[in-house]
Formats: structure tokens, C-alpha cells, sequence
């Protein structure tokens, strides 16, 4: 059994990369015909453009009627709607041949299905977990709290899908995401096999685009950041208020440096450290003297101090 989670589609191009891990598992597939997905198809709940949903009930027809393979998906909590408790979206994946999106808990050879529930404590207080060897469900790790009564009972594994980042927390193993989701994300990321028994038989570490999160002081700095071709990034440029006057040197630096990487640069942002004002500043007096401490305090530079000179003798003539 192929187990991954959290895959957080989207029809934006910026989001294409999420879709790269379907090579490895198209491969992994042709040996292992069963795949469960536990949740977390997309990233928004509802709603969604035809481009988003007709790409990936084609990725899972070619799963299906390409390989062979059979597709269990548990609904997550991004796969619940936003409007209506009633309906799952992606529950019409019930209609198509040897795909089964699982709403209710059910059993499946040995193993329980847990989806996804905004008070799992009461829903699943009547299941007699005894006979299942495993669950696989989709509990986000807020709700961990809420089942410490319940979790003595239910299996000794439980792979969950929510968690991005891989991890073990107690009896719950978060198999997490296959690629990174927001910008900054650093874990491995991973698709799971799972032997007859439901132990983990091989522990696949992909190898997507990084959604990197920079912070700088120069561009200069980048020559220390590692950088894959492919990878996307926000690059944050933290600037004294003198050095405000460079920036946009900076930013065509930044630039170049992205292109000659291939990364695709996302945003570039100024963050401008503004001084704390202290006490050498006169609360009242005469203007100059009060614009000139101001400016001592800013540790201004010359071409600055003169043009607020001049703007104070503009306003000065002008009254």
C-alpha cells in the first residue's frame, strides 16, 4: 500500500510544482495497486475551477484505468465545504470505477478508516477499535487533546494525514506532505509503503521545488544561500534607514542573482528599520534646532539633512 497526504492542489500556475510528485507515485503504483490518500486533496474547500478538478480526476483515471490501481481518499479537513455539512465536494468520486472517497468511518482489511471530524471524540467513542490492527485517519494535532480518552482504545498505529512536516506524536504517525506548502517550509517530504501488516516497508523522501523564505542585508548575502534550479522564493531585504536610497540597486542584484539560479523570485520587500526615538530629542523649541537633533538621532547623511533643511525652509517662506 502507497500512502500519502496533504496534498493541497490548486489551479494556480504558481502551484504547479504540487503536482510533481504524481511521477514517483505513477511508478511506485505499477508494483503496488493500492494507494489511500488521507486527505487534504486541495487546498481551498470548495468551489473549485474546472481546471483544478478535471486535472486530477485525470491524474487518478490514469491511476485507475492505466495502471490498475485503487484509490482511497479520505476526506480531510480542507476537503470539507465551506457552505454546506451535508455534502462532501469530492464525493462524485464515488461514481468512478475503483475510487472510493471515504466521509464516515468504515473498515478496510484489518484497518479502520478514519476521515476527517470537527468533534472526533463524540463521533468515534462507539467504534470497538479491538479488531483493527491499524487506522488511518486525518486528525489534526489540535485535536490530539480531545481524544485522550479515546486513544487508549483505538490502535496501536495510527498514520494521520494534517501535519505538513513528517512526525511521530505518540501512536500517531503524520506522514505529512509531499512537497512544501507555504513559503519557509523546510521538511522532508515523503511518500510511505506499507507491508501486509501495515508497517512501513519503504519511507520514499521526494525531492520537490523548495519554497524558500530569504532574509538578507545585502545582496550580497545570497552567495551563502543554497538554492535548487526550480525553486521558488520571497526574498526579504532588511534595510537601515540610510540604506533605504539603495534599494533599488539591491533589487536588480536580487534579480539578476535569480536568474543566473533559476529561481523563480516571487516577491523582493524592503524591510526598512526605522530608529527609536530618544530622549536627546527636544519635545518643543525652535524648528531648526529640533529638526537637527531629529536628524542626529536618525543618523541621517548629508544629501538627506539638506533636503529636510530645505523643505523646513520652504515651509517657513510659505507661512
Amino acid at each position: 500500500m502507497l500512502v500519502i497526504s496533504d496534498l493541497h492542489l490548486t489551479a494556480d500556475p504558481a502551484d504547479d510544482y504540487r503536482w510533481g510528485f504524481l511521477e514517483t507515485l505513477y511508478d511506485l503504483a505499477a508494483n503496488d495497486k493500492q494507494v489511500l490518500i488521507l486527505g487534504d486533496i486541495t487546498d481551498r474547500r470548495d468551489r473549485h475551477p474546472a481546471d483544478l478538478v478535471n486535472a486530477f480526476i485525470h491524474c487518478l483515471r490514469y491511476l485507475t484505468e492505466n495502471i490498475g490501481a485503487e484509490v482511497t481518499i479520505l476526506q480531510g479537513n480542507h476537503d470539507r465545504p465551506v457552505y454546506s455539512s451535508v455534502h462532501a465536494y469530492w464525493s462524485f468520486l464515488n461514481g468512478l470505477n475503483k475510487i472510493q472517497f471515504v466521509t464516515k468511518p468504515q473498515a478496510m482489511d484489518g484497518a479502520i478508516l478514519l476521515p476527517y471530524h470537527d468533534k472526533p471524540e463524540d463521533a468515534w467513542e462507539h467504534i470497538d477499535f479491538w479488531p483493527f490492527r491499524t487506522a488511518f485517519a486525518h486528525i489534526p494535532m489540535r485535536q490530539l487533546d480531545q481524544l485522550v480518552t479515546l486513544l487508549p482504545r483505538m490502535p496501536p498505529i495510527i498514520y494521520s494525514g494534517d501535519e505538513h512536516p513528517p512526525k511521530t506524536v505518540g501512536k500517531v504517525t503524520y506522514v505529512g506532505a509531499p512537497h512544501p506548502v507555504k513559503y519557509g517550509d523546510d521538511y522532508r517530504c515523503r511518500i510511505l509503503q506499507l507491508d501486509a501488516n501495515y508497517a512501513i516497508a519503504r519511507d520514499i523522501t521526494l525531492h520537490p521545488p523548495g519554497r524558500r523564505m530569504i532574509d538578507i542585508k545585502t545582496a550580497a548575502d545570497l552567495a551563502n544561500i543554497s538554492v535548487n534550479s526550480g525553486d521558488s522564493a520571497k526574498v526579504r531585504l532588511h534595510l537601515e534607514l540610510d540604506q533605504a536610497r539603495d534599494w533599488s540597486t539591491e533589487q536588480a542584484k536580487i534579480t539578476a542573482w535569480a536568474l543566473e539560479h533559476g529561481v523563480a523570485l516571487t516577491s523582493v520587500e524592503p524591510m526598512v528599520a526605522i530608529p527609536t526615538l530618544n530622549s536627546a530629542i527636544p519635545e518643543a523649541g525652535d524648528p531648526e534646532s529640533v529638526l537637527t537633533a531629529y536628524m542626529d538621532a536618525m543618523n541621517m547623511q548629508p544629501p538627506v539633512r539638506d533636503a529636510g533643511r530645505g523643505l523646513l525652509a520652504a515651509y517657513n517662506e510659505g507661512r
